[in-house]
C-alpha cells in the first residue's frame, strides 16, 4: 500500500493535479484544480477538487470566474475546511 501512495503522489506532482490556494484577507479566494461545485448558495460554497473536498462559510459568496483551471470566489469568508477521504 505505501508503494501506491508513493507513485500516486509522484504522479500528482508531475501532472499538477494538486490543488493550489491563493487566499486574500477574507474576501477572496482563487482555487485551481476544481471538478466540480457541489453546493453552493450565498454562505456556503462546496467543492470537489482532485483530492478533497472543500467547503467555504461566509456571507454574501459568489463564485466570480469559473474556469477551465478552476474557480474565484469572493465574499465575506468566514472559515474554510478541508474534507479528506470523499470520493
Amino acid at each position: 500500500m505505501k508503494i501506491n501512495k508513493k507513485i500516486s503522489e509522484k504522479i500528482r506532482k508531475n501532472l499538477y493535479i494538486n490543488t493550489n490556494m491563493m487566499i486574500s484577507d477574507n474576501n477572496l479566494i482563487e482555487i485551481e484544480s476544481c471538478r466540480k461545485v457541489l453546493e453552493y448558495n450565498d454562505l456556503y460554497i462546496k467543492l470537489k477538487t482532485p483530492t478533497t473536498v472543500i467547503q467555504i462559510w461566509g456571507k454574501r459568496l459568489c463564485i466570480d470566474d469559473f474556469k477551465s483551471s478552476g474557480l474565484t470566489i469572493r465574499g465575506e469568508i468566514d472559515s474554510i475546511e478541508f474534507i479528506k477521504g470523499v470520493k
